[in-house]
């Protein structure tokens, strides 16, 4: 199981060439993301110029990995 950080997760949205290798490489593992990134990928896309095509985007990401809560 990988928990990806705020950066990693931007990474991967923006399709940054490295990380989606890396990502595909470890396809068969689980990723997923904390609570905070999930709050922070959120906040990024509000201060955003292009604010609807982000959060678009964003939830889309977001579908695909499991978000885990602080305990």
């Amino acid at each position: 199981m990988y928990l990806l950080d705020t950066n990693h997760c931007s990474y991967l949205i923006n399709n940054n060439p490295q990380i989606v290798a890396t990502a595909q490489s470890h396809a068969q593992d689980p990723f997923g993301i904390s609570i905070i990134s999930y709050g922070e990928l959120l906040y990024m896309t509000e201060k955003s110029e292009r604010r609807e095509m982000n959060l678009q985007v964003v939830q889309a990401f977001l579908t695909e990995i499991d978000i885990y809560l602080i305990n």
